[in-house]
């Protein structure tokens, strides 16, 4: 059994850690999984892995390759392969198996390619057409493949990327896809952004929208009272009203939190009205890829900022545009009667670090910016509703038409 290529034409992958290398060729998963355990048992030449994996050693190189351009394995001189530091962690901890992989994936300058030509050039191509398209390009850009063979490692690369967008919907430890679920985000009371895409078919119950503290502390795994906080919504007392802002408390929201689920991030959007509002905003893109909101944190306090204008102070620009919104901005808790310390609002730096937490933004250089891949993750939808994605743009939209109009002129 010889190590061969599906293209005796193309040219080996001889270094994938250059910064502009040879494309992989790995599109499975499971495979993926499997070559790291073999690995992590101490099988190192690649004919006996191989062998253990039960594929050809040409499948068995293909994904050597992959997970050595990952930075999770290694090959010494005499041809024998190894896992990394960061592959010893991928392989001996299965829960942060998702975030290593992703964050490996998208720190290549190969994908980051990707990310752009999806932002600047493919930001109106549904998915998953344009993750595709964009490998092909990237690849078509950083290497001197045939046609035939881009289009191949294009498949495997938006293979590969379709696990880290989609990484909460797989086991890591067999690579098989998870029973479809959406029992964490199955809550009493009504999502905000469920609220907020019926109003238009509906009668016009007020929308009363607040930041509590209980945000941050379940964020935080800080007890809770999980009587208090039950319901994702609740009726004003004395008015045709409804208050949107906490966080339903279950079993399955709790174990969220305390796991640090992917999903954490889509719950936390759902529901509370500010975050789904900032979330709108800061994964709005020109046709040029450039960011239209910026979000930033310095000596001058927490600002957010509309094509270079600055709108102001984080939370007094978040309520003016409310209320544009015909939403209503509340400080109180309808349903609590106290003020105690998990009813009272949030102050802007524990607003951000809400976004944080719930892994929805991160640092760029000058800037808070959302986290690459949100709104792919968030296209799929259960059933027929509206996807999560298609729900921030209606917001989104709603607010942009809001700051067109000539009152912000």
């Amino acid at each position: 059994m010889n190590d061969t290529f599906d293209d005796i034409s193309e040219k080996p992958q001889l270094d994938l850690l250059d910064a502009i290398s040879e494309a992989p060729q790995a599109n499975n998963l499971a495979t993926f999984l499997a070559l790291i355990d073999q690995l992590h048992k101490g099988i190192h030449e690649l004919s006996a892995i191989a062998e253990a994996m039960e594929v050809d050693p040409r499948t068995a190189r293909y994904y050597a390759d992959f997970s050595r351009w990952l930075g999770l394995a290694t090959i010494e001189g005499g041809g024998e392969w190894g896992l990394s530091a960061e592959g010893q962690r991928f392989a001996l901890s299965p829960p942060a198996r998702p975030r290593i992989f992703a964050n490996a994936l998208f720190s290549r300058q190969l994908v980051r390619t990707v990310h752009q030509l999806k932002r600047a050039e493919l930001a109106d191509t549904p998915e998953p057409a344009a993750t595709r398209e964009a490998c092909r390009r990237a690849i078509t850009a950083h290497t001197k493949l045939a046609p035939a063979t881009v289009e191949r490692r294009a498949s495997a690369l938006a293979a590969m990327l379709g696990y880290a967008y989609h990484r909460q919907d797989f086991d890591w430890t067999t690579g098989q896809p998870l029973p479809q679920s959406h029992a964490a985000l199955s809550f009493e009371g009504q999502s905000f952004l469920s609220a907020f895409s019926a109003r238009k078919f509906s009668s016009r119950t007020a929308i009363w929208i607040g930041i509590p503290a209980q945000l941050l502390l379940f964020l935080r795994n800080e007890p809770l009272p999980q009587k208090r906080w039950s319901r994702a919504s609740y009726d004003v007392p004395d008015q045709p009203a409804r208050w949107f802002g906490s966080i339903p408390l279950n079993p399955n929201t709790l174990a969220l939190a305390s796991k640090q689920s992917p999903e954490l991030a889509t719950l936390i959007v759902t529901c509370n009205p500010y975050v789904a509002m900032i979330m709108a905003m800061l994964t709005s893109c020109d046709r040029a890829g450039r960011h239209t909101f910026t979000l930033t944190d310095d000596m001058y306090g927490v600002r957010l900022w509309w094509r270079g204008q600055e709108l102001g102070p984080l939370i007094d620009a978040l309520n003016d545009l409310a209320t544009t919104l015909d939403l209503t901005p509340a400080d109180r808790v309808p349903h609590c009667r106290d003020q105690a310390e998990d009813c009272r609002p949030l102050k802007a730096h524990e607003l951000l670090e809400v976004l944080q937490r719930a892994r929805l933004v991160r640092h760029g250089d000058t800037a808070l910016v959302a986290r690459e891949g949100l709104l792919d993750r968030w296209r799929n939808a259960p059933d027929d509703a509206p996807s999560l994605t298609e729900r921030l743009i209606e917001l989104r939209d709603a607010i942009l038409k809001a700051l067109n109009a000539p009152a912000h002129g």
